[in-house]
């Protein structure tokens, strides 16, 4: 069984103006102390108000558990922050909640929400009124106009690789019936700062008739606008691009979602004949796919129809033109005509797949003001696959991403604007793929992105090396967040933030080249709701540096996980996983089952080569869903024929509490680990291990610090 905890859940230290929560109310850029009483908060203040906290209204409901144990896919409350939500049904139905003094003068919220799903798939619309009483008695109302198009997955294989929103997957195709990915969130830039104590209340409008679920509200300080650096090109003045504000707000974020202003979400089902075999080796022709296009009465502007709100541009032929804009800029700065590129507030649709050559800089006015929308996916297209003379339907992807030039970028910068994708499915077969920045990149720094709706948000892949970066979020996407893949090297991610992500929410790999990965590190950062994957993954390589990171709710992934299962098979047999260092880590309700296995808190596991040591120090494991720390082989993932040695694993300063087990070791391990001064609450005893592998591998424990157990 788990333990409840009551406790308050540590704070997170992770962005400036730009983001970052915590399960308690404060996060801070720089750890500073929350302000005192009175005091306007300064940009950058974020405050998480958990739906379950607040007060309810009407016939406001509570999903999930108050102790947490719901951990279920499919499920509102299993798939919720903290493992708790709040439904409301009919028009009297809120919730309300008052501003703390520390969060006086946010003028921006994130709402987490989920409406159910069409019968047949492709999302419903529906609202909610934000309705604000300051302390003076004056009042101001906002409508959020939102919709579950990209939330409601189902099926695809065991392996989770391929999932969409068409339900009828979920009984003819799906390793579980369960559906899962079931919220999303809409970004708000509020039309006045609120006060300190101003009572902000999240309702159903009058007659409203699909009921939402409130998971948390995020309220954010947004400082003034950037201005354009000195000799930058202007995306609008210097290269014509055209940006949009259908509902004459005056802001980028205005309560309602890009989509919205383009294509309306209809079903044309059919198979991609494309679809390759899943890494389970299902074989996935049957999948029902969607293609999400149409034009209809109730789009706000047409794909194919010009329109005087897009320069008698259709919504496609305006997407062309602002991407051709980019291109046009970017090649000028390269050519020596500027010294960067500007985006200037406004949003501006986009779609295809820019190359970056080196030496060029993109900079925006800030993430809440610049922001790049790709447009809605082009018609399907009926095709036959010549390989094997499968048919069915292939769409070309609407997906905007930034990429290396051929051979790779050097000395590239990307700063200080947001790119939301259209993605609306977890599959790998897409051109483009739908990732937001992708490549091999050289001493690149990419800073204060705000990365969503993407299958990846950034990936630096091939011998990418000397890379920063710095406060990225990266939210709502349908595989990893971050990643370091191929064989980055000596390159960083800091403060930054990946939250309701299909996968890994951060990843340093060592696959895809014949050189394994090293000099990583992953600082301040943190991690959460990730629905498929883990918070926080290594796999394989050398000297990783981990510190100060938080994790939470994970629904089938690890906290932390540190394998070898994913190395590239290149590599010397004689290689190791060595040198992996993690320190300061706070992992809360983490692990889970996915359809291949449970995972522990901490999963360590060597499949294609060994590890050959990894320090943890000062971490603390709270109400972890299996094991606190596992040690074993994955073993239902692909055809791994090999199993290595777990070798020199220490654990110092661990705080375990409500935990099933505090370590198991697998059947069939080889190796030792070693634990000094963990506390595994509530016994104050030393911790006690599981281990299905008496004769082979060795395991150590020192003795309890029960003083230092409340997490």
């Amino acid at each position: 069984m788990r333990f409840p905890i009551a406790c308050v859940v540590a704070v997170v230290a992770c962005t400036s103006d730009h983001g970052g929560t915590d399960a308690g109310h404060d996060a801070r850029h720089d750890g500073a102390p929350p302000d005192a009483v009175g005091q306007v908060a300064p940009p950058g203040t974020v405050g998480l108000y958990e739906a379950e906290a607040m007060m309810q209204l009407g016939g406001a409901t509570t999903v999930g558990s108050a102790d947490a144990s719901d951990r279920a896919i499919g499920d509102l409350g299993g798939e919720a922050s903290g493992r708790q939500a709040v439904t409301l049904a009919a028009a009297s139905d809120g919730v309300s909640f008052a501003v703390l003094p520390v969060h006086g003068g946010a003028n921006a919220l994130v709402l987490r929400y989920s409406l159910p799903d069409a019968p047949t798939g492709g999302g419903t619309a529906g609202a909610l009124v934000v309705e604000v009483t300051e302390p003076d008695g004056s009042t101001f109302a906002q409508t959020l106009a939102l919709t579950s198009r990209y939330a409601w997955l189902y099926g695809g294989p065991a392996a989770s690789t391929k999932l969409y929103n068409t339900p009828a997957n979920a009984q003819a195709y799906a390793g579980s019936t369960a559906p899962t990915h079931l919220y999303d969130e809409l970004p708000v830039r509020l039309p006045r700062a609120l006060a300190a104590g101003a009572t902000v209340r999240v309702g159903l409008p009058a007659g409203a008739t699909v009921p939402v679920t409130v998971d948390f509200v995020e309220l954010e300080v947004v400082g003034p606008a950037g201005t354009a650096p000195a000799g930058f090109l202007s995306l609008v003045g210097d290269c014509g691009a055209i940006p949009l504000d259908p509902r004459a707000s005056g802001t980028v974020f205005d309560g309602a979602d890009d989509s919205t202003y383009a294509s309306t979400f209809e079903a044309t089902i059919g198979t991609n004949p494309f679809n390759p075999t899943s890494g389970s080796g299902v074989q996935s022709a049957g999948t029902q796919e969607k293609d999400t296009y149409r034009n209809g009465p109730d789009d706000l502007l047409q794909d194919n129809i010009a329109s005087p709100a897009t320069a008698n541009l259709g919504m496609f032929a305006l997407a062309d033109h602002n991407f051709a804009s980019l291109q046009r800029c970017v090649a000028a700065v390269a050519a020596g005509s500027g010294a960067g590129v500007w985006i200037p507030p406004g949003r501006f649709y986009a779609r295809g797949a820019l190359q970056l050559p080196s030496h060029v800089a993109v900079r925006g006015a800030g993430r809440w003001y610049s922001k790049l929308a790709a447009v809605d996916t082009a018609p399907p297209m009926p095709v036959t696959n010549p390989a094997n003379g499968r048919s069915g339907i292939a769409s070309r992807s609407g997906a905007l991403r930034l990429t290396s030039g051929s051979g790779g970028a050097t000395g590239v910068e990307l700063a200080d604007f947001a790119m939301f994708g259209n993605s609306t499915q977890r599959d790998v077969v897409d051109n483009p793929s739908p990732v937001g920045v992708f490549g091999e990149f050289v001493d690149s720094t990419f800073a204060r992105l705000w990365m969503e709706h993407y299958s990846q948000a950034v990936v630096m892949t091939g011998s990418s090396s000397g890379d920063h970066l710095e406060d990225v979020r990266a939210r709502d996407t349908f595989a990893d967040g971050i990643d370091f893949f191929g064989d980055t090297r000596d390159s960083s991610i800091q403060r930054s933030q990946a939250r309701g992500t299909g996968d890994d929410g951060f990843a340093i790999w060592s696959q895809g080249s014949d050189r394994a990965s090293s000099g990583n590190s992953l600082m301040h950062a943190e991690a959460s709701l990730q629905w498929l994957g883990d918070n926080f993954a290594v796999y394989g390589g050398s000297n990783a540096t981990l510190s100060d990171l938080v994790g939470t709710d994970t629904l089938t992934g690890a906290g932390l996980k540190l394998a070898t299962e994913f190395v590239t098979p290149t590599l010397p047999a004689s290689f190791a996983m060595s040198g992996i260092r993690v320190s300061h880590v706070t992992l809360h309700r983490c692990g889970g089952t996915s359809p291949r296995t449970a995972f522990g808190a901490v999963l360590i596991g060597a499949e294609l080569e060994d590890i050959a040591g990894i320090v943890l120090d000062d971490i603390t494991i709270a109400d972890p869903s299996n094991a606190a720390v596992d040690v074993r082989l994955l073993s239902a993932i692909g055809a791994i024929a090999t199993r290595g040695k777990v070798e020199g694993v220490a654990l110092s300063n661990a705080r375990i509490s409500g935990a099933e087990t505090c370590m198991s070791i697998g059947s069939g391990e080889t190796g030792s680990a070693a634990f000094e001064d963990v506390c595994a609450c509530p016994a104050a005893s030393a911790c006690t291990a599981v281990n299905l592998s008496p004769g082979s591998f060795g395991f150590s424990a020192g003795p309890c610090m029960p003083a230092t157990c409340a997490p």
